[in-house]
């Protein structure tokens, strides 16, 4: 697993953004993310990039994605996050327990994985970045899940 913070000096980070491993590449989250949370009024030393990985080539196995889950909302408790921004559809599932990812795209929903209720986690669908090369208009979609 690996992760990002701007600013080595802080303890907490109240958002996470969780993305595929394939497209953990920081110049590009940069891009793509932390402008428009700057611009929303979210200070880049706020937020936490974590990857995550996949055990199959498209999409990663929900036994997999808990295991993993385990770990990091572990971690992300003791940085005290509240918001976790999750690109990734099996992992939000995870996160959430809801059946179907997509109609919940942008929205807050809690964070229902087990042991992890009452940490006040909310969770937020959005748009993995690397899905602009083949979709551009995946962009207004990614926009509105930042927003």
């Amino acid at each position: 697993m690996k992760h990002h913070v701007y600013d080595n000096t802080k303890e907490t980070f109240p958002l996470a953004i969780l993305v595929k491993e394939a497209a953990y590449n920081v110049s590009e989250i940069s891009k793509h993310y932390i402008s428009f949370l700057e611009m929303a009024g979210i200070p880049k030393e706020d937020v936490i990039i974590i990857s995550l990985p996949h055990d199959r080539k498209k999409t990663v196995s929900q036994p997999f994605a808990r295991k993993h889950l385990e770990d990091v909302l572990a971690g992300l408790t003791k940085v005290a996050t509240k918001t976790i921004y999750c690109a990734d559809a099996t992992y939000f599932k995870v996160l959430t327990k809801l059946k179907k990812a997509e109609v919940n795209l942008g929205y807050q929903v809690p964070c229902k994985f087990e042991g992890y209720e009452n940490e006040g986690f909310n969770v937020v669908l959005g748009i993995n970045h690397k899905s602009l090369i083949y979709t551009p208009a995946n962009e207004d979609k990614m926009k509105m899940s930042i927003e």
